[in-house]
């Protein structure tokens, strides 16, 4: 959901269909469109000043943009279908909208990884996902369901959220802290792996990154750990 000028502008899922709503000052509903993606799943929204855009999936990813100029009469402006889906939308520039989520077979959906998908925005009559990344199959985060896990700072160009990768035994887990760059010419690049303590098993799930100045502070369940951003030689650890 999103406020501005005065109306709160949300979308919703149903048991049947989603549906987007505006409301005014008083709580009382003055614009809609509902039946949108029968039988699929809203995963995200996020919304630009008149540009609304939000994401459904079932076996297919569609990325609506909406047209909220008029509050009394909201426009779907176009809906891009790509595989897998993103739960956490972020604006990286005017003209990018950054998506987090997974990949999934769009015929057997089955989960084929963690994807990172970049959308050009620049004209949302024509939405289009011009670069994507898909991680390896073994690879999960949980940071697609909690958007409080993921860093990003497009001014320093930075994505990073925690993500733990499973080998031959499901319990026996190697945990990461990736970070990201994105370049409009060749697309997403993994500028750094920081691996986690691995000297007892934690469930690393609610790990945070944040950076200071040129250093990225990363926090697990029992320590935070200091690096030079883009390097993954510990400079400081604390344990507590």
């Amino acid at each position: 959901m999103d406020e501005y000028k005065n109306h709160l502008r949300l979308v919703a899922h149903t048991t049947e269909y989603n549906a987007l709503y505006v409301l005014d000052a008083s709580m009382k509903q003055v614009g809609s469109i509902t039946g949108i993606a029968r039988n699929e799943n809203l995963y995200s929204a996020r919304f630009m000043g008149e540009i609304g855009y939000f994401v459904t999936f079932e076996n297919m990813d569609p990325l609506f943009a909406v047209d909220l100029s008029n509050p009394k009469k909201p426009v779907i402006l176009s809906e891009l279908k790509v595989t897998g889906f993103s739960n956490y939308l972020h604006f990286y520039d005017d003209n990018l909208l950054l998506g987090i989520g997974e990949e999934h077979n769009p015929k057997t959906g089955a989960y084929e990884g963690v994807k990172l998908s970049m959308f050009d925005i620049s004209n949302p009559k024509n939405v289009k996902e011009v670069n994507r990344m898909i991680l390896p199959p073994e690879v999960y985060s949980s940071a697609s369901r909690n958007h409080k896990e993921i860093l990003v700072q497009p001014e320093k160009n930075i994505i990073g959220f925690c993500c733990y990768r499973y080998d031959d035994d499901y319990y026996n887990n190697i945990q990461h802290y990736y970070t990201f760059a994105y370049d409009k010419k060749t697309g997403f690049h993994l500028t750094a792996d920081y691996i986690s303590n691995q000297d007892e098993f934690y469930w690393y799930e609610n790990a945070r990154g944040l950076y200071i100045d040129n250093y990225i502070y990363i926090s697990e369940s029992n320590s935070i750990t200091s690096y030079k951003i883009g390097n993954t030689k510990k400079v400081d650890i604390l344990r507590h």
